[in-house]
Formats: structure tokens, C-alpha cells, sequence
């Protein structure tokens, strides 16, 4: 690769970092509009909230906050002249196939029926990936007025206004612990969930402190990244909720793999997710679940 362009590529990154970034404030900033949170002095109650049912699995549908957050996302990314010829997936209804290796995987809302009920923990995810590799990943969290950017191997937390609430998520120190002193997280989807509790779950359950099933990924894992979860695992994830989880666990020292231990392949139909704030923990965590 020639000097130029490396120099492109780097520019196209820092582009698509801070194009990530402003795109989940602003996308944040509306869907709060329509978070029906008592608390919420954002919430507009004149805003009709449509609810549009998917064909998969019980509770599982989108709303007018889940679309319109979607299209800002898309809106921002081709509003920039270096990403106009990016690959766009967004989980409710956009698809741009291009001949690029860049690809961004868009969550619009993570937690859809946590944020329909006026619950906090929801939130949106995006990951950007160039070949098979998640190289940003930003998971913002409009209740908080908050986000996790991570590029490279750095995440930091930053506040809707910019500043910069923690500049460097590595520094949350996690320290050892044993297994049965492991709060994590598991997500069952919308199908298969007995199955899901009686295979997987019921094994877990009785070798760690505490499973907690919270309705979102990626918010699991931002929690992770700040060290208030040990980590996470999902039997049945979409791409959409752990692109931007994967690249956030890794730059802050944590490790993500599929619940084999293997690297994830992002071309894959179906995949496992399996994550730990320290490479012992997901250890730990691997042993149980393959136990």
C-alpha cells in the first residue's frame, strides 16, 4: 500500500469514528423524545409512537423511534463524502450493498421493549467493520445522555455534550475473581428460549454469583466496558447486537469470541456471542458453558 493511500485509509477511519459518534448523539437525542420515562423532561407526549410487529418470535417488534433513529444513522454516514460508498445494514430496514470493504452494522434501538415501557436500559449500537474486522464501535445511551466510542484499543465515555467523562474505560480496574462470585449477563432473543434457559442458562446459573437477563446486548455490555457486569454470553444473538459490543469489550482488555472460543466470523448466518471483562474471565466463563 502506497503512502497515499494509508493516509486515505486513516482518514476514512477517523471519518467514520467521529461520523459514529455524532450519528448516535443525534440519533440518541430523538429517540428521547419518544422514551415515555416519568423522568424523562424530553419526552413529547404529542408524538405518535406507531409499533410495527416482526414475523420472529414473541415480543419482538420496532416502533417509530426504532425507524427514525435508524434513518439519522444512515442519513449521517452518507452525508460524509468519504463513506458515501460504504456498505450500510441497519436491523429494521436498511441494506446498501456496495463492492467497499467497509461495512457499518446499525442497531437503531437495543432494548426496543425496555425503551417502550419507559425502562433505561435500552440503547443504540453501531459497529463499523473493514473486511473481518470490527475496527469502531460506539454504543450510546440516551437515558444517561452518555456513549462508549471505542477505536483501536481505546474506548472512551463521553457525555452527549462531548466532554469527556472517562477517557481511557481500561482504567476501571476488574479484579480476579472466582467463578462463583461472577455477576453476568445472558439474552434468550425471541425464539427457542426454553430451550435456551434448560441447556445453557440452567448450567450457568448454578456456577456464578448471579445471572441477569436484562433485554439488551449491547447495553449489557456497556456495562462491561464499565465495569458493572463480568460478562455476558447469548445463544442466539443477530450481528446487530454485538458488532459494536465486541470491538468496546476488546479495546478495554476484555475478549469476545463465539461460546466455542472461536473468533467471530461477521459473514456467518448464525452465530453465539460469549464475553469477559478480562481474558480470565471469559475463560472461566468458557469452561462452565462448555463444561
Amino acid at each position: 500500500m502506497t503512502e497515499t493511500a494509508k493516509y486515505h485509509e486513516k482518514l476514512v477511519e477517523e471519518q467514520a469514528y467521529k461520523t459514529a459518534i455524532d450519528a448516535a448523539i443525534t440519533a440518541g437525542e430523538r429517540v428521547r423524545q419518544y422514551w415515555p420515562n416519568p423522568l424523562n423532561p424530553d419526552f413529547d407526549k404529542r408524538k405518535a409512537m406507531e409499533i410495527f410487529d416482526k414475523s420472529e418470535g414473541i415480543g419482538n417488534f420496532a416502533t417509530t423511534a426504532d425507524m427514525e433513529s435508524e434513518d439519522i444513522i444512515v442519513g449521517k454516514i452518507q452525508d460524509n463524502p468519504l463513506l458515501t460508498d460504504h456498505r450500510i445494514r441497519g436491523e429494521e430496514k436498511h441494506e446498501i450493498i456496495t463492492e467497499s470493504e467497509w461495512e457499518w452494522i446499525n442497531d437503531p434501538i437495543d432494548g426496543t421493549l425496555n425503551f417502550n415501557i419507559g425502562d433505561e436500559q435500552f440503547c443504540i449500537a453501531t459497529g463499523v467493520r473493514k473486511g473481518n474486522e470490527m475496527v469502531i464501535g460506539v454504543i450510546a445511551l440516551p437515558a444517561k445522555r452518555q456513549l462508549i466510542a471505542a477505536r483501536k484499543d481505546k474506548a472512551v465515555l463521553l457525555s452527549f455534550d462531548g466532554k469527556i467523562l472517562i477517557d481511557d474505560l481500561r482504567n476501571i480496574e476488574t479484579k480476579p475473581t472466582a467463578t462463583n462470585r461472577l455477576l453476568v449477563a445472558y439474552d434468550l432473543g425471541y425464539t427457542e428460549r426454553d430451550m435456551q434457559l434448560r441447556n445453557v442458562v440452567s448450567k450457568v446459573a448454578g456456577q456464578i454469583a448471579y445471572p441477569k437477563c436484562l433485554g439488551s446486548i449491547s447495553y449489557s455490555n456497556a456495562l462491561i466496558a464499565l465495569g458493572l457486569l463480568h460478562g455476558n454470553f447469548v445463544m442466539k444473538p443477530t450481528i446487530y447486537d454485538i458488532a459494536a459490543a465486541s470491538k468496546i469489550v476488546s479495546a478495554v482488555g476484555g475478549i469476545s469470541t463465539n461460546m466455542e472460543g472461536k473468533p467471530h466470523d461477521w459473514t456467518a448466518p448464525t452465530r453465539t456471542y460469549l464475553a469477559g471483562r478480562t481474558p480470565q474471565i471469559h475463560q472461566q466463563l468458557l469452561t462452565v458453558i462448555n463444561s
